[in-house]
């Protein structure tokens, strides 16, 4: 078993065994874990305009994301300049990706809308 995994007093499954930490704490360390992480999907895109797409993620989660930073960012998003290429995106993986293999983490999207609907926007 991985030393982390001892660590927490868990199982490959997930389950929380009587472990280091006893296994309430255990429990409370793998649920701020998993908040922590927010692993949510994209589950549909929109082009809304320039390098702009409006997202939605399976939790409800929605809003517009600005991917104008990634533009040119080395050579995996060098053909996001082509406005027809950035428009050819799809949801694929649990996150929006181009055709030719460049994506964004999820949970950096997830991040940036949860940010903007915190601050209003």
């Amino acid at each position: 078993m991985p030393e982390v995994s001892r660590f927490l007093g868990l199982d490959f499954s997930g389950n929380i065994l009587r472990g280091y930490l006893g296994s309430k704490a255990a429990l409370r360390l793998v649920r701020e874990w998993i908040d922590m992480w927010k692993l949510n999907d994209v589950k549909a895109i929109e082009y809304r305009s320039g390098r702009v797409f409006h997202i939605v993620f399976d939790d409800g989660l929605e809003g517009d994301v600005d991917f104008s930073e990634y533009v040119g960012k080395g050579p995996i998003f060098e053909p996001l300049r082509d406005e027809s290429f950035f428009r050819g995106a799809v949801v694929e993986g649990g996150t929006i990706a181009w055709p030719n293999g460049a994506d964004i983490a999820p949970e950096t999207l997830y991040e940036k809308i949860e940010n903007a609907v915190k601050a209003g926007e």
